[in-house]
């Protein structure tokens, strides 16, 4: 059985729309599967603050989705790019296409694997009072026309969840190389 072509294109789109709108969101590139050659690491790739973010969007119809959707090879990216030195920010991206009001996830890789490695799960629940700790919901808002002139669009807001990474990342590169800070940011 061969994969739909488009499998999850609309849902790449929407997080390319939702990037765009963020001032600092510094874009590399979309897999757009159009390019030959080696495959890239992730379906988006940027960086967010100074910081390298690679996002691997996945898109359910389902109330879970299989551990199995994120291809091994896809996982070995996301790892390297968490992985020091760079401690950048690896996620997968989750859209769950409930009718009438779609919802969105991001999943850090570290929760990712660990939830894929336990043996009582195959798949990742999504609802209300089953999601396990770690996956971060990503709401929609609005895009003000003082902030982007002529738009109003609803889109995904991601800045929440790209802020805490950032300060998660600063945390683990404060623990593990105290000797790189100033002064004034040491705690």
């Amino acid at each position: 059985m061969s994969k739909p072509a488009n499998r999850g294109k609309r849902f790449r789109d929407e997080l390319m729309k939702s990037l765009r709108m963020l001032r600092v969101w510094r874009h590399c590139f979309d897999n757009t599967g159009h390019v030959q050659g080696p495959k890239r690491p992730g379906d988006l790739m940027g960086t967010w603050w100074g910081h390298s973010v690679l996002l691997e969007a996945k898109e359910t119809h389902t109330p879970s989705i299989p551990f199995s959707r994120v291809e091994p090879h896809q996982v070995r990216h996301l790892e390297r790019q968490a992985m020091p030195p760079s401690n950048g920010i690896a996620l997968v991206a989750i859209r769950w296409c409930v009718p009438r009001q779609p919802r969105c996830f991001l999943v850090p890789v570290d929760i990712w694997t660990g939830l894929a490695a336990g043996l009582d799960r195959k798949s990742l629940p999504l609802p209300d009072g089953k999601r396990p700790e770690g996956v971060l919901e990503v709401f929609r808002s609005r895009v003000r026309p003082e902030e982007e002139p002529g738009l109003n669009e609803l889109v995904w807001d991601l800045r929440p969840v790209l802020d805490l990474m950032v300060m998660l990342c600063l945390a683990k590169t404060r623990t593990a190389r105290p000797e790189i800070l100033s002064e004034e940011d040491a705690p």
